[in-house]
């Protein structure tokens, strides 16, 4: 966790290839940053306070219907709590992924 290591992984983040942005928001998160910072840092503007309290509610946790995945929201979740983990999975192109009926 040394600033060259974040700036090594920061110039290799993208937006479109979240495995990158996980990443970044571990070596941050281990750096000591809340979860504000991490989106600060990833995404260069500060996220309305709604996006935290989604994230301080658990509600990026539930089994819905459907999934959003690769979300921002994603990457405000402490490694304690969770996330993020750094593995992509696969959204179909910004479409959201249907389950089938619960058991």
């Amino acid at each position: 966790m040394t600033p060259e290591n974040i700036g090594r992984l920061r110039a290799e983040a993208s937006r479109g290839d979240y495995t990158s942005m996980a990443r970044l928001a571990r070596e941050l998160y281990g750096n000591g940053l809340g979860p504000r910072e991490v989106l600060r840092e990833c995404y260069g503007v500060a996220f309305p306070e709604e996006v935290f309290a989604v994230v301080d509610a658990g509600l990026w946790s539930l089994d819905l219907l459907a999934y959003f995945t690769n979300q921002p929201w994603q990457l405000a979740v402490p490694p304690d709590r969770g996330g993020p983990d750094g593995l992509a999975r696969p959204h179909g192109g910004g479409r959201v992924a249907p389950r089938g009926p619960r058991p």
